[in-house]
């Protein structure tokens, strides 16, 4: 494990956690911005927890239960000049929140099942549970930003969830309270200031910041990561694929804290094609047509991004149809399609087939009854990639001629040969007597 101390401006360049065009909207953070956790007397935790940043006290300097192998990125600041200046930070930026005009008034004390659009949000009631997923709806707008003002405690219920979608940034979410208890599994976004303390029960996880201005901080086997930077998918397009052609094409992230892992959530990728953990696709199309899916690329800190993609695999080589004889009226006829090109399954069928002809697999049978012309087209349907070929056939039996037209005269008892050549027909011929006697 590699450690790495993470001032400020470190951190923002590490982990994306400033979003540009904001300073008129959301406080800034300054020295503070580093602090996944900071405390005013104390930080605690029992059980395995998982810090991805800053963790500081200050003025007190008590940290029991974060060995250094808690920390995927950061450090521990027992007050240092850091967390000093930290400290100093997070109070300034409470004010600034404290100071915003309330322009939305809630009535009810409960967040859960809401879907809310930025905006300053403040409660009639002291007291405000989360009870149930929140969903923060920036409706596009990257620049986004969300304050609820909590004049007493944010209790959160077991399995609640805070999510930000349309768009917007983890960071850009802001919460003040007297104090706040976080459910088991809570999964929980935004920087949260509390007057006194912050405790969070078993499995709890945060992309954010914890700041107890006065009091404590007290974790229970937790994963607390700063803010979650956009993690971006590349490219935004895909090539499109051929039936029975390889395709190959690597899938990369950034934005977030490598390494990713990549996974097919919504959708499927075309038959004949998987998806490896490193985003590289590849494999052979097996069926044609538009397939759409999504693909979600999972940073280190469990911070993800999405990108929808759709392919159009085309057919690939042409599928081609044999050559039949001719057919002839009264005369029966059975004869098997050789098709290529394809995967083997193949179905026929066929517009314009004399009346007396039938198909069965890729075999044509039967005795025409009429004189013709015999022209008809036979489709075949690939069933494995949903490809298909065709040909039209024209099978008129053709009229025949044997020359010469007269034959020479013999003698009795001298040796007679003469050739009879057929024109007008495919070979092979066969000659037999039809009339009269040799």
């Amino acid at each position: 494990m590699y450690k790495v101390f993470l001032s400020a401006i470190g951190i923002g360049l590490l982990l994306g956690v400033a979003a540009p065009g904001l300073a008129e909207s959301a406080p800034a953070l300054r020295h503070a911005a580093s602090f996944v956790v900071l405390a005013h007397s104390a930080v605690t935790s029992s059980g395995p927890t998982r810090v991805t940043g800053n963790v500081g006290v200050s003025p007190g300097d008590a940290v029991r239960g974060l060995p250094s192998e808690a920390f995927s990125v950061g450090d521990m600041h027992r007050d240092d000049a850091l967390a000093r200046q930290a400290a100093l930070d997070v109070n300034a930026a409470n004010d600034k929140l404290d100071g915003k005009p309330c322009n939305i008034l809630l009535d009810s004390p409960s967040l859960g099942g809401r879907t809310l659009s930025r905006g300053v949000y403040c409660f009639e009631s002291a007291d405000v549970d989360l009870n149930g997923p929140l969903i923060l709806d920036a409706e596009g707008n990257r620049d986004a930003v969300w304050v609820f003002r909590i004049a007493g405690k944010l209790t959160t219920a077991g399995d609640a969830s805070v999510l930000v979608v349309g768009n917007g940034y983890d960071g850009n979410v802001f919460w003040t309270a007297g104090t706040a208890q976080l459910g088991a599994r809570t999964i929980f976004i935004g920087n949260l200031f509390a007057l006194t303390d912050i405790a969070l029960n078993p499995g709890a996880r945060l992309s954010g910041r914890l700041f107890a201005r006065t009091g404590a901080v007290a974790l229970h086997a937790n994963d607390v990561s700063l803010c979650c930077a956009p993690v971006t998918l590349a490219p935004a397009t895909l090539p499109n694929g051929n039936v029975g052609m390889p395709y190959r094409q690597t899938i990369t992230a950034s934005g977030g804290l490598a390494p990713y892992t990549f996974t097919v959530t919504s959708g499927s990728l075309p038959p004949g094609m998987v998806l490896a953990s490193n985003g590289i696709l590849e494999g052979t199309p097996a069926r044609s047509g538009p397939i759409a899916f999504t693909i979600t690329a999972t940073d280190a800190r469990g911070c993800s991004g999405t990108a929808a993609y759709d392919i159009r695999v085309a057919c690939g080589p042409d599928l081609v149809l044999s050559e039949l004889p001719p057919l002839a009226q009264g005369v029966p006829y059975e004869q098997t399609i050789v098709v290529t090109g394809g995967s083997g399954s193949y179905r026929l069928s066929a517009i314009g087939l004399p009346a007396t002809l039938e198909i069965t697999g890729l075999t044509i049978q039967g005795t025409p009854t009429d004189p013709g012309p015999y022209v008809f087209t036979v489709t075949v349907d690939d069933e494995t990639s949903g490809c298909q070929g065709q040909r039209t056939y024209d099978l008129d039996c053709p009229a025949l001629t044997i020359e010469p037209d007269v034959l020479p005269n013999g003698t009795m008892s001298v040796p007679y040969a003469e050739t009879l050549v057929p024109a007008g027909g495919t070979d092979p011929y066969a000659f037999s007597m039809t009339a009269g006697a040799l």
